[in-house]
């Protein structure tokens, strides 16, 4: 297509490029448009290998010509002007049309190097209409000042300017818009080095089509060519406001098939979940709050209009906050951002760290290695998670640090995959209900005895447990007459003794990677002992002010706890100052993690939060009735399990 000098799209004749094969014009074809040869209304201009073909649209009964002056003039059937190129005239050398095999229609001097579009006096790429092809920019170029972006048509057989249009935003960390109007309805994502980050599809098909963008003082600019010849792609502003790519494959069917189109989906609608609100197809309803938000408008929220976004729950605190960690995600919305491609992701961070406005950061390019930094500043808007296998990238967002991860010494709820986060297995709700209130109380029995530890005790019981060949340790549990038994008794019972190299292993020496809880008691820690079992590790922090005799109460309120929906203590390390409890590790959460989340709690019908109260009541009826010996110890302790 060619618009008019004043940027706007003739609306009632028009000529156009179409593929050779798809479309024969009738009358004659042309390889060249001059002074003594115009392009009449039933004549086609053709490209060298007959790919491209260029013609006449002619809504109604309009007529017109395409004559050639040193510029092209296109005329209507009064032969009134209205189009040219308007281009300064070279009388020292003869001024050329000619229509390229790219598709592109070109003015350039005879006898001059026209390798190059920098050498053409005028080329139709620089026009766009509603069709992309290869090798045409899309965006700013300083030169001429011009911004190139896509203009649908108004309707299918009206090809004056529709309301539709699909540009870069040049501005910030770039990406690229698709507008009605002035109003924004879908935003790709900015171009994090190997695509836009909002559409994971361009990594799918790196080896037919190679995308590139440019970002430098001379221009900020998009667009693709293709690797395998044979094939051809066109990109579609349509009137009817979807954004497509088509495919041609002459082999088969030798027409065009739809390749990719957006929006495609709810989350593809710009900010369908608002500021801070993260959109998920897996999820039921599609938005959720980012952790440490909470719904701005809870009843639009629970009707299923996320728009008005999520509000923080917690107020930030710039010398204590931390970052999340958010992966496979759309980026935000970025045209207000700092971006340095020079910066390392360590060094991001310490500048969102030290600036109390930043909200987020990431790596501005993920290619080669990663490298590159973008900050937010603003609200974070218009976020989307994909599926693992689908792509997006790492988002790094402040948060509170009460909202960062807490310790979770028996990790209960698991979805295994946020892909299968609908199927909720009644049993481990129940499991989590159960361990709730037993953490709670054997924290609150051991606060209430809390002693100043002391390192002899430590290596008596580490001798004791080293005298037995470090493979188990023995605990005294005692019953008292307060148990309402007749006289006082003792039970001993073996407990395995792990040795602390193997846990050390076991959680690759405790590293930061392998730590998925923590609170003021200690940290927890994912394992993975040899044999390949996984295991929870509670290291006690040596500030946790627990000694020797708190944790031999901790021992005996756990490991005797038998109960099928109570996670089990698997056994224990002691070694100087090191004290640790080895759980059977569970994938999944704490129930109120499922309760009190907006997109898991929504998933609970009436069925399934019945259970979960049979669960709750089962397991107090358990710890008050059934399991006499442990209440009996809390009681010595001061305090009754409830």
């Amino acid at each position: 297509m060619v618009t008019n000098i004043m940027g706007h799209r003739l609306h009632y004749l028009w000529f156009f490029l179409i593929i050779l094969n798809l479309l024969c014009f009738p009358g004659t074809a042309l390889d060249l448009i001059s002074s003594t040869k115009p392009l009449l209304n039933n004549q086609t201009l053709v490209s060298a290998t007959n790919l491209f073909e260029l013609g006449f649209f002619n809504p109604g009964n309009s007529d017109g010509t395409l004559a050639f002056d040193g510029n092209l003039v296109l005329e209507d059937q009064a032969a009134c002007v209205v189009w040219t190129t308007n281009i300064s005239s070279h009388a020292e050398n003869r001024v050329v049309a000619k229509l390229m095999d790219t598709g592109n229609l070109v003015l350039y001097q005879e006898n001059v190097d026209n390798s190059t579009p920098e050498k053409f006096l005028f080329q139709s790429f620089d026009y766009p209409t509603d069709t992309m092809l290869p090798g045409m920019k899309l965006g700013w170029d300083k030169k001429s000042g011009r911004n190139r972006n896509l203009t649908s048509w108004k309707k299918p057989d009206d090809p004056s300017s529709g309301d539709y249009t699909f540009m870069l935003d040049i501005d910030g960390y770039p990406g690229a818009y698709f507008k009605k109007n002035q109003e924004i309805i879908y935003r790709s994502g900015p171009w994090n080095g190997i695509g836009f980050s909002g559409i994971p599809e361009m990594m799918n098909t790196k080896s037919n089509i190679d995308f590139s963008f440019k970002m430098n003082v001379d221009e900020v600019s998009y667009m693709y060519e293709l690797h395998n010849k044979s094939l051809y792609s066109r990109v579609l502003a349509n009137s009817s406001g979807v954004l497509e790519r088509y495919m041609w494959i002459p082999q088969t069917s030798r027409n065009w098939k739809l390749f990719w189109y957006s929006k495609k989906d709810q989350c593809d609608n710009y900010q369908e979940c608002g500021a801070y609100g993260i959109c998920d197809t897996d999820n039921s309803p599609v938005c959720k709050c980012m952790k440490g938000f909470r719904p701005k408008n809870p009843v639009a929220w629970f009707l299923r209009d996320g728009s008005d976004g999520c509000v923080k729950e917690s107020k930030l605190d710039c010398q204590t906050d931390g970052f999340l960690k958010l992966s496979n995600m759309k980026l935000p919305e970025s045209s207000v951002t700092f971006v340095d491609p020079r910066m390392s992701l360590d060094q991001c961070r310490e500048i969102c760290k030290r600036n109390c406005s930043c909200m987020g950061y990431t790596n501005s390019n993920i290619s080669h290695g990663r490298s590159g930094c973008v900050i937010w500043s603003s609200n974070l808007m218009d976020m989307r998670q994909f599926a693992p296998s689908e792509g997006g990238q790492d988002l790094y967002i402040r948060a509170a640090a009460s909202n960062l991860e807490q310790v979770k010494p028996l990790q209960l709820y698991s979805d295994h995959s946020r892909r299968s986060k609908q199927h909720i297995i009644v049993s481990g709700i129940v499991i989590a209900s159960l361990v709730i209130p037993l953490g709670v109380s054997v924290i609150s029995c051991i606060l209430w005895r809390r002693k100043t530890r002391r390192v002899s005790e430590a290596n008596s019981l580490s001798q004791g447990a080293q005298e037995k060949g470090r493979d188990s340790l023995s605990i005294e549990v005692h019953q008292t007459k307060s148990d309402n038994l007749t006289d006082n008794t003792s039970e001993d019972f073996e407990l395995p003794l792990f040795d602390f190299n193997t846990i050390a292993v076991a959680t690759n020496y405790f590293s930061v990677a392998n730590r998925v809880g923590q609170g003021g008691f200690g940290v927890v820690y994912k394992g993975t002992l040899a044999e390949g079992e996984l295991i929870a590790v509670k290291r006690l922090s040596e500030n946790s002010g627990q000694g020797v005799e708190e944790f031999r109460n901790e021992l005996k309120l756990i490991a005797k706890l038998q109960h099928r929906n109570l996670v089990r203590l698997k056994g224990c390390c002691v070694d100087m100052e090191e004290k640790m409890l080895i759980y059977e590790y569970m994938e999944n959460r704490s129930l109120d993690s499922i309760l009190f989340s907006h997109d898991k709690g929504s998933l609970l019908n009436w069925h399934t939060r019945f259970n979960i109260i049979l669960g709750i009541a089962k397991g107090l009826v358990y710890l008050h009735q059934d399991s006499r010996k442990h209440k009996a110890n809390c009681w010595n302790l001061g305090l009754y399990v409830s």
